[in-house]
């Protein structure tokens, strides 16, 4: 009897521990992705500044199907100057919106109108490369929740081993 309640107990620790870790490295995939989404924002905000000049914009519609639902995205060009030679991009963002709500979407669009001086966000080590607008810095905001999973886990992981 001593014999199987020593197997059930290995048993516990052994599948408490592992399901442990399991949590905490689920919680840790998303920490990281989450951190390697505000690098991404962040490195935009070390990009040179250039004068850019609205060249087309425009609200589109599509749909995917006939059964699904209408989407709207923006289409922004702009040229700009760097070092004296000239650059066109479509990026406003480095992942440019889609929406259902029309109305969402049409906030791009006045905010350039064709012929609109504004400034471009510009790789230095790549000049093809520019965005109008950064990416928000949000996500860096919200990585305590996948934390959560990281902490729980382990404290499940350190129980599971103390018994």
């Amino acid at each position: 009897m001593q014999e199987v309640m020593q197997k059930r107990s290995l048993g516990s620790v052994i599948g408490g521990t592992v399901l442990g870790l399991f949590v905490a490295a689920i919680g840790l995939v998303f920490c990281i992705a989450l951190f390697n989404g505000w690098l991404r924002a962040e490195e935009t905000r070390k990009w040179v500044l250039a004068d850019a000049i609205i060249t087309h914009s425009e609200l589109r519609e599509g749909q995917f199907s006939p059964t699904s639902p209408q989407t709207f995205s923006y289409h922004i060009e702009y040229t700009y100057v760097v070092d004296g030679k000239g650059y066109q991009s479509e990026q406003v963002k480095r992942v440019n919106k889609k929406s259902s709500h029309r109305h969402r979407i049409e906030k791009y669009v006045e905010r350039y109108p064709v012929g609109k001086a504004t400034e471009a966000f510009v790789n230095p080590n790549d000049p093809t490369k520019s965005v109008l607008e950064h990416d928000t810095r949000a996500v860096l905001y919200t990585i305590w929740f996948p934390g959560l999973f990281v902490v729980a886990g382990l404290g499940i992981a350190v129980a599971s081993l103390k018994r």
